[in-house]
C-alpha cells in the first residue's frame, strides 16, 4: 500500500527504536519522558499475554476514581464515568493481569525473547521490501 519501498523500512527501523526505548523501560520498570529541560518518569509494569484481545480500550486511575475509554468503530471511542461500568473493566484487566507474564524489572530471559521475536517479525519483513 506504499509506494515508495524506502518509506515502509522507514517506519520499520522507527518501530526497532520504539521497541528499543520500550524494552528499556520495561527493564527499569520506569516510563520516562523528556520535555524541553524537564524529565518525568513514572512506574511501568509490562505484561505478556496469550489471551487474544479485540479491543483496544484504556483503563486510567486517578485519585481514586476509575475511567474507561473503549475504542469503536476503528477511530472512535468512548468515555465512561460510570463508576459500576469501570469498576467491571477493572476486574477484567485484573484478571488478564494475574494470567500474565510480568516481563518489566524481571524475568530478563524472558523479556529479551519477547523483544527478540518482534524485532525478527520486523527484519523479516523489512528484508521483504528491500529485495
Amino acid at each position: 500500500m506504499f509506494k515508495d519501498a524506502n518509506t515502509v523500512i522507514s517506519i520499520l527501523d522507527d518501530l526497532v527504536l520504539f521497541l528499543n526505548q520500550l524494552e528499556a523501560e520495561a527493564m527499569l520498570a520506569k516510563k520516562t519522558y523528556h520535555r524541553n529541560a524537564e524529565h518525568f518518569t513514572s512506574n511501568f509494569s509490562m505484561y505478556q499475554s496469550d489471551i487474544f484481545m479485540s479491543n483496544n480500550s484504556i483503563l486510567a486511575s486517578v485519585g481514586g476514581s476509575v475511567y474507561s475509554y473503549v475504542s469503536f468503530n476503528s477511530f472512535n471511542s468512548l468515555m465512561s464515568f460510570s463508576p459500576s461500568f469501570s469498576e467491571e473493566c477493572q476486574r477484567w484487566v485484573e484478571q488478564i493481569r494475574v494470567k500474565s507474564i510480568l516481563l518489566s524489572d524481571v524475568s530478563e530471559r524472558l523479556r529479551y525473547q519477547f523483544f527478540q521475536g518482534l524485532r525478527n517479525k520486523i527484519k523479516t519483513l523489512k528484508a521483504d521490501f528491500i529485495k
